[in-house]
């Protein structure tokens, strides 16, 4: 079964388009009517504007709608409407309730008129981009002293985006690891950042399926280079940023017999370096300086992020009980109700 709508009719649509203003009273207000602080940088578009909010706070957010066919605005039109061919009664428009009599408060905040709130929602909104603003403010040393270092000078530039900023960028310690066809007969060993410290491990991989193994075990133990030649060149590039290590090429000396340099340096034989990349004392200390101050840092905006909280709930308490103050009428503990003229004569 296939159930049929009729269409809307005008003075339906008419209806809809004035209970959608009586709900959303502030809908059609220009930024800067909601925000007069903001009118000097926005002014809205909106000509003589001192007029139009001194407009705006008179009417008490009355609804300027107009029927495009009378011109008569849209609440003011008759009490009825047709429906299917029958005759409804409109739902009556409520009176809006303002009882804010100070007319300097609404100038200063025309959102006072919808009540507490919506004021105290907008005043935490801008609490909050204020305190955000002064943690923003706290944290530029920090983020100073980040962007001084050089962790990711050797980064492709396209793949860092926000790392200038982090504390990785003042450069940390690690272990690398270089290797290279025997054959070549040179090696070149280098820290992205800080000074070779300590040489970890080194060997030969024998088999392209190895090429990415850098560390010793049983299947190369034969051919770990033990030349004293090629120690002591491993031992004097200690403190080093960077050295080029030569080491004899197709005929490596690289081990003290001549019959194991003919079984380990085969086509397919890769030379590998593992060693540790560390940091002077004097860049520690300052990253211990740099990093504790951003840890400070962080604790203090912590804190104060807590007592800000603590202090908008708390504070919000004692402005809505003085909005109540202000506003209170005996319309606000008072019910009325109309009693048909029969019943008040049987009740009494």
């Amino acid at each position: 079964m296939v159930t049929t709508y009729q269409a809307l009719n005008a003075s339906q649509l008419d209806y809809a388009h004035e209970l959608l203003e009586e709900i959303h009273p502030i809908d059609d207000t220009p930024f800067c009517v909601a925000f007069p602080w903001l009118g000097v940088f926005t002014m809205c578009g909106v000509p003589n504007y001192p007029k139009y909010r001194k407009d705006q706070v008179a009417e008490e957010g009355e609804n300027h709608g107009l029927d495009k066919e009378t011109g008569e605005p849209l609440l003011a039109r008759k009490k009825t409407m047709l429906v299917n061919g029958k005759e409804v009664v409109k739902k009556s428009k409520k009176k809006k309730k303002n009882n804010v009599q100070d007319q300097a408060k609404l100038d200063a905040e025309p959102l006072a008129r919808l009540g507490f709130g919506i004021v105290a929602y907008t005043d935490i909104l801008w609490t909050l981009i204020a305190i955000f603003f002064l943690f923003s403010l706290m944290l530029a040393p920090t983020m100073s002293a980040f962007h001084a270092g050089t962790g990711y000078a050797n980064v492709n530039p396209e793949v860092v985006q926000y790392e200038l900023g982090m504390i990785g960028n003042m450069g940390f310690s690690s272990v690398q690891c270089a290797s290279i066809p025997v054959s070549v007969g040179k090696l070149n060993i280098a820290c992205s950042y800080g000074t070779i410290g300590e040489i970890l491990d080194s060997g030969v991989n024998q088999a392209d399926e190895q090429a990415a193994n850098c560390a010793s075990n049983d299947d190369i133990k034969a051919c770990v280079p033990d030349s004293a030649s090629f120690l002591a060149d491993l031992d004097g590039i200690i403190g080093e940023d960077s050295k080029l290590l030569t080491f004899g090429g197709a005929n490596a000396d690289l081990w003290t017999s001549s019959a194991t340099a003919d079984t380990c340096a085969g086509d397919h034989s890769r030379l590998f370096v593992q060693y540790s990349c560390i940091q002077a004392n004097d860049v520690l200390d300052t990253k211990y300086k740099q990093v504790s101050l951003a840890v400070s840092t962080g604790v203090l905006i912590c804190l104060l992020f807590t007592i800000s909280i603590r202090y908008m709930f708390q504070g919000g308490k004692m402005k809505q009980i003085d909005w109540d103050m202000a506003t209170i009428t005996a319309g606000d503990y008072t019910v009325e109700f109309d009693i048909p003229e029969a019943a008040y004569d049987d009740w009494y």
